[in-house]
């Protein structure tokens, strides 16, 4: 990601806010079956059914290594996002909604979360903290193919 985005999907991690380029997510739906992948890493949940297209959903939490996972609550969510060559699901805590940042709001950073390099940038909204994630990033180092 070149430019910080002026629009971001806000999230929930563990109690932490999050946010996602708007223009990295596809849909977000209600947390749904998904069905298990033999001999995954403990962060892929399984696989989604989206209209007929196998779409692997990952623990986001446990991707950034924001353990242990805590037990999924009604206002749990799959947030589907798309970078080149993946269509994948990240499955969050809770989503607040799409957020708007003031250009040059951002401050970059790097090293910010429990994962090492994840958090690309952060900012305050009247939320409190507020940090970027990238998903092509995030899925830089994850077996996964075009959907």
């Amino acid at each position: 990601m070149q430019e910080t985005p002026d629009q971001v999907v806000q999230l929930v991690l563990q109690g932490r806010q999050y946010g996602l380029p708007l223009d990295q997510v596809e849909r977000i739906i209600p947390i749904a079956a998904l069905r298990p992948v033999p001999q995954a890493q403990p962060h892929w949940l399984g696989l989604l059914d989206l209209h007929q297209t196998s779409v692997p959903v990952l623990d986001l939490p446990g991707l950034l290594g924001l353990h242990p996972r805590k037990p999924f609550t009604v206002d749990a969510a799959i947030i589907i996002v798309r970078v080149p060559g993946a269509q994948t699901g990240f499955l969050v805590d809770d989503v607040i909604g799409l957020t708007r940042v003031a250009r040059g709001a951002w401050q970059r950073r790097s090293g910010l979360s429990a994962g090492g390099d994840d958090c690309i940038a952060v900012t305050h909204t009247r939320d409190g903290l507020l940090m970027l994630l990238d998903a092509q990033q995030l899925l830089a180092g994850e077996p996964i193919g075009s959907g």
